[in-house]
Order: structure tokens, then sequence, then C-alpha cells
């Protein structure tokens, strides 16, 4: 006999994700505005300030994430200094941010001659 689903709520593990998902884009935001960032427009000044060898190319692919400064800032305090968010109990960036940190990670392999 197959058991009697009307007695379960399939949603439930959905609305806990949901949940967990905005507590964790809460905490970010407040993150970024511990560190003094604000959820302004991004701007190119923003990106040649946080990222100064930035060229007009990797500017105009973090333009079209439609990211907001903060998600800028976290992705670059996520790429320099991840330790500080862990501890902070943050994960990986996730969302515009997270595409920024890839945009940040595929911009340093290409530079050339550097080495860690």
């Amino acid at each position: 006999m197959a058991p009697d689903v009307s007695k379960t709520d399939p949603a439930e593990g959905s609305r806990e994700v949901v949940e967990h998902e905005l507590e964790r884009q809460e905490a970010r935001k407040a993150w970024a505005r511990k560190r003094g960032d604000s959820a302004a427009k991004l701007t190119r000044e923003d990106i040649t300030a946080a990222v100064p060898d930035a060229d007009d190319q990797f500017i105009a692919l973090v333009l079209a994430t439609g990211a907001e400064k903060h998600d800028l800032m976290e992705a670059v305090a996520w790429v320099t200094d991840n330790e500080a968010a862990l501890e902070a109990g943050l994960g990986p960036p996730s969302g515009h941010a997270g595409r920024i940190v890839d945009l940040l990670r595929a911009l340093d392999e290409a530079r050339p001659g550097e080495e860690e």
C-alpha cells in the first residue's frame, strides 16, 4: 500500500532551503555593510578602484553581471583573503559575487609571469 502523501508537506524542504538562502544573503549583506560597502549600483570607477589592473573587457564582464557594489567588495575580499570570510561564517560567494570571483580568478590566471 502506498503511503498517504496528503499528510506530508512536500514543500517543507524547499521552504527550509529558501529560508536558509535568505539568511545567508542577509549575512553577506551585513558583512559587506560592516566593511563599509553600500548596495549602490556598480560603476566603472568602483571596479577600477577595487581592481586597479582591470581592463575594459574585465570591466564590461563585471558590469554585465548586474552586480552591486557590495557584490564586488565581497568578491574581492574573498579572492584576497577568504580566511576572514570563512571565520565570519560565510562560505564561497554565490550569485553576482560568485560570478565576479570567477572573473577575478580568470584575470589572475591571465596575468603573465606572476607566481605566488
